[in-house]
Order: C-alpha cells, then sequence, then structure tokens
C-alpha cells in the first residue's frame, strides 16, 4: 500500500499534510480511511507517518487513555457510534 496519497492536482501547487498516526488508535484507523476522501478535489498531498503513542506515553512517565478505565470506556463507546454514523 502506498502511504503518500496526491490528491487530484499536480505535485507543485498541493499543500502538505503529514498525519501522524498510532496503529492501535481506533481514531487513527478511522481518519486513515476517512482522510483521502474528506480531502477528494481538494489540492493536499497527504503523507502518513506511524507512530508508537504508547512509548511516547511511556517515554513521558504519562499513562494511555486506554490505561486509564473511564477514558478507555468512553472511547471504545465514542468509536463505535463514530463508525456507525
Amino acid at each position: 500500500m502506498d502511504m503518500t496519497s496526491s490528491i487530484n492536482t499536480p505535485a507543485g501547487d498541493m499543500k502538505h499534510i503529514t498525519c501522524y498516526f498510532d496503529f492501535v488508535s481506533p481514531y487513527a484507523c478511522l481518519a486513515f480511511e476517512l482522510l483521502p476522501e474528506a480531502l477528494s478535489g481538494l489540492s493536499y498531498r497527504l503523507d502518513y507517518q506511524p507512530v508508537l503513542l504508547g512509548a511516547m506515553f511511556k517515554h513521558h512517565g504519562q499513562l494511555g487513555p486506554a490505561e486509564i478505565a473511564p477514558k478507555r470506556d468512553w472511547t471504545y463507546r465514542q468509536v463505535a457510534w463514530l463508525a456507525h454514523s
């Protein structure tokens, strides 16, 4: 799969968006699927840059949302709702 998406215009006229995403984030999964469609017809070049958000949290001594029960529960409910809307 090509991780760079050019959307309908010559490269010289395009604005650039770098999308940093964590493979385990449900929001990143939704964005990965929907962002190219949302930018369709606009002059943007979209580059995907994978990151390990959990490793960043650990490096800075923070817990991720999935490690905090109320946030995890809310995230699962909200993402399920977004995926169906």
